[in-house]
């Protein structure tokens, strides 16, 4: 997952292992880890920064009918505040991932961010931080025995 940074803040590499992967997917996944799962799966397999991730809300990825959209569709993102477009593909593991999170997450709104976190403001949750984010997968990398950030 790449990391625009500020000073001072964690910087991360890439885990090249496809092994070391696979193996912090199916941890993930075994201990029902599905928005953590999921945001490392985006991560890996798009080009995004963590602050484009992060404030993605459910109606990119749902189809009017409210399901997922499928494998090979394209999402645009666009950042308002400089008009600039990025885009990736719903690859397999994409998808897998965010249907998982989906079918485990009770009373999903379109608005709802993806990666939403206990916070509130307004009575509207709000995204999890960039912090919060680095501390969850640098533990969940210890746990399974990966040492890189």
């Amino acid at each position: 997952m790449q990391n625009k940074g500020d000073e001072g803040m964690n910087r991360v590499s890439p885990i090249k292992s496809r092994n070391k992967i696979e193996r912090l997917k199916a941890f993930l996944k075994s201990k029902r880890k599905y928005r953590e799962l999921l945001l490392f799966v985006i991560g890996i397999n798009t080009p995004l920064h963590i602050s484009e991730i992060l404030p993605m809300k459910w109606d990119l990825f749902l189809t009017y009918s409210e399901k997922i959209k499928e494998v090979n569709t394209q999402i645009v993102l666009t950042q308002k505040s400089i008009y600039k477009t990025r885009s990736f593909v719903i690859n397999r593991s994409i998808y897998e991932a965010l249907k998982l999170h989906y079918e485990h997450y009770p009373y999903i709104s379109r608005d709802d961010y993806v990666f939403a976190s206990q916070k509130t403001k307004n009575g509207k949750n709000l995204p999890i931080t960039r912090q919060y984010v680095w501390t969850l997968l640098n533990k969940y990398a210890r746990m399974v025995g990966i040492k890189e950030k």
